[in-house]
């Protein structure tokens, strides 16, 4: 039987994400802004890899042995979880007002070739993680390239944040306090998700991670909503 932990740590995230995508939408409808658009993108995308996560363990057999079912679920959570940190690299970009054409570019570029990686399919194997039966990416070309894109998906919004900190000339400013609560946010979101993606040999450890993952969101929400906008 499916551990109930997993089963309240999957949902959790889904339902505490998906408040943050409203929250945003709210906002965003009131007054539309390319970032809060952004965020709001992050929001629900996090909300929808879990979710589909979920639906697994729920509507699959626990030790499912056909990879042609599992698939679909594994491939779209990858998916999702691409295009949370995606939209939250643009958000970055767009919060600090930095433009970085060529590096939009890229990270489009790279994003695409992951999904089309994503539909056309690529060897992968079963194995068991936890208590249900998961996939494994066979080629280890294929494995490294989505480990150094993810890394670097995980690490641009930090490095943006953090390089707008330290060239700030004031650092009492409205601009500064605020890039400072979402940095903050920023990086346990980005340690939770990384933890999460580590594959923990409990349930107690992805319960923490994702713990720390929506402690990151909340701060990143404080940060975005309860300051005064700076656009």
């Amino acid at each position: 039987m499916v551990s109930i932990i997993s089963i309240i740590g999957t949902f959790s995230i889904v339902i505490v994400f998906g408040t943050y995508f409203g929250f945003t939408l709210h906002s965003y409808l009131k007054n539309p802004a390319r970032s809060k658009l952004f965020f709001m993108m992050s929001f629900i995308s996090v909300s929808l890899t879990y979710f589909v996560w979920g639906l697994r363990v729920l509507i699959i057999p626990q030790f499912e042995t056909d990879i042609n079912i599992l698939y679909p679920f594994w491939a779209l959570a990858y998916a999702f979880g691409g295009t949370a940190l995606v939209f939250l690299a643009f958000a970055s970009l767009e919060l600090t007002q930095k433009k970085f054409n060529i590096i939009k570019i890229i990270i489009l570029v790279t994003y695409v070739g992951i999904l089309i990686l994503l539909v056309i399919g690529f060897e992968v194997a079963l194995t068991i993680f936890m208590d249900v039966s998961d996939l494994t990416i066979v080629n280890q070309i294929v494995y490294i390239s989505f480990t150094i894109l993810i890394l670097f998906y995980v690490i641009f919004p930090n490095a943006i944040f953090l390089n707008f900190l330290r060239k700030s000339p004031s650092k009492t400013t409205l601009a500064y306090k605020k890039v400072r609560t979402i940095e903050l946010g920023v990086i346990l979101w980005s340690i939770g998700f990384v933890l999460d993606g580590a594959r923990f040999p409990s349930n107690i450890g992805i319960l923490i991670a994702r713990l720390i993952t929506m402690i990151g969101g909340l701060i990143m929400i404080i940060g975005f909503f309860l300051m005064k906008k700076i656009e």
